[in-house]
């Protein structure tokens, strides 16, 4: 105002300059200040004029000069704001330009994990999951959205999930929960499960998140290691038992045949009577003692699991080992028929293969109830297959497998048998593969089962 007195008051051109004043009030403060702003500006401009004498002298320059100077705080208001709510368009795009860049980062995680990842509503209702999800359980999302989460899993764990979900909805983490998980087509997948809350904004649970790793094939490393070192002690203790009963074996069929002999010199001194009185009863503890040192010899055969070597195996006396060992299985349950066609050797591990060819065939004694022998038939036949190879076939007469159970008969804990573990079969499909050969099954229920197991034959020898 001094600038302005001092400049020729009513005449001074430094008026104009007293226009930023509200403009920048409004862009500094906002719309009070500038109103403020301009107000002062008109109260001292006014009273500047009205002292010098020059007010209604110059009313007609003044009320324009009073009106623009409201104008310019109105204009200058708009103009900020119009700024303001530019800078904060662009602060709040960017905010959720990097918010959703940070989401589609989490949820390329997410989707590439190799876990299975799944979100729960807090009813334990399938919300979401991720790729990997699909490729454990065999379901797409679609189909089981909304489905309660005990799909996923065998009906013997739904009281684990229960409580899993329970502990969940209570604030708590869950962690490396072992379980056994249902694939789409019925197959059972090992399950390692982390459960934990799903947090909302307020720190309430708004769901349950699942991480599921598949274990499966650890389980069944874990479970063939087992099987392989319950093998090597019963192998052991056959080798054991071999030897044990070897040396009194021999004196027995030593003596035996020591009494023989001195009967036959005995036999003009003695009735023909009484001498077949004697000699028939030798004759089969004789025989007695040959079945028992058969039984050594194939208990020596089956000991030697820890040998790895593949070598020709004459298949034709491995099989009669084989029914030798297993015969009380059959002998009550089934009549047994031997087809062995003309085979080369095949190339094998005789310890290994023996394992395989004496499950199979126990098994197929156990599908078949005692006591009814006469009415049902275990067939063992060998023949030449499909290029070049050689085929064992064990065919019975028992209870069959249901055709919704082949497809998974040979993974592990699957068995067709009530009183068995599950790995039997397992443990043979992977022998054979191992061997380079294959095995297959056919059944029917009700009408018994055909297991086929063909292996290459050992290379001729020069």
């Amino acid at each position: 105002m001094a600038w302005i007195h001092a400049t020729g008051g009513v005449q001074s051109p430094f008026f104009l300059l007293l226009y930023l004043l509200p403009v920048g009030a409004a862009f500094r403060h906002g719309f009070g200040e500038a109103i403020v702003a301009s107000v002062l500006f008109a109260a001292g401009y006014t009273g500047l004029l009205a002292a010098r004498g020059e007010l209604l002298a110059n009313l007609s320059e003044v009320v324009p000069r009073l009106v623009y100077t409201f104008l310019a705080a109105g204009i200058g208001l708009l103009i900020a704001r119009e700024i303001v709510e530019q800078a904060v368009g662009r602060l709040e795009l960017a905010a959720r330009a990097r918010a959703e860049d940070a989401r589609l980062r989490l949820a390329a995680i997410v989707d590439s994990s190799g876990d299975a990842i799944v979100s729960l509503a807090p009813d334990g209702a399938l919300e979401s999951w991720n790729a990997r999800a699909s490729e454990v359980f065999g379901w797409t999302f679609d189909e089981v959205h909304g489905k309660p989460a005990e799909i996923l899993l065998a009906p013997e764990q739904w009281a684990l999930v229960a409580d899993i979900l329970a502990r969940v909805r209570r604030g708590e983490i869950v962690e490396q929960v072992e379980t056994v998980g249902v694939r789409k087509d019925g197959r059972a997948v090992s399950l390692a499960l982390v459960a934990s809350p799903i947090r909302d904004a307020g720190g309430g649970t708004s769901g349950i998140a699942l991480i599921a790793r598949d274990v499966t094939e650890r389980k069944e490393l874990e479970t063939r290691l087992l099987v392989s070192e319950r093998m090597a002690s019963v192998g052991t203790m056959a080798a054991g038992v071999a030897h044990e009963i070897s040396s009194p074996l021999a004196y027995l069929r030593a003596n035996l045949d020591a009494v023989a002999d001195r009967l036959r010199e005995l036999g003009p001194s003695l009735s023909r009577e009484r001498i077949d009185g004697l000699t028939d009863p030798l004759g089969k503890a004789r025989d007695g003692a040959d079945r028992v040192g058969k039984v050594v010899g194939d208990l020596r055969m089956f000991s030697g699991l820890d040998d790895d070597r593949n070598r020709p195996v004459d298949l034709r006396r491995l099989l009669d080992s084989i029914v030798d060992l297993a015969w009380n299985e059959i002998s009550s349950r089934a009549r047994l028929v031997k087809e062995y066609g003309e085979v080369p050797p095949v190339h094998a591990n005789e310890s290994r293969l023996a394992q395989v060819l004496l499950n199979l065939v126990v098994n197929a004694a156990q599908s078949i109830p005692e006591g009814q022998a006469e009415r049902n038939e275990i067939r063992i036949m060998t023949r030449t297959g499909a290029g070049g190879r050689v085929a064992i076939e064990i065919r019975d007469t028992g209870r069959g497998i249901a055709q919704e159970d082949r497809a998974r008969i040979f993974d592990p804990f699957s068995s067709n048998n009530p009183a068995g573990p599950g790995m039997g079969l397992s443990v043979c499909h992977s022998i054979v593969t191992l061997l380079g050969g294959k095995i297959e099954v056919d059944s029917e229920l009700g009408r018994g089962s055909v297991f086929r197991v063909l292996l290459p034959s050992a290379p001729a020898r020069s």
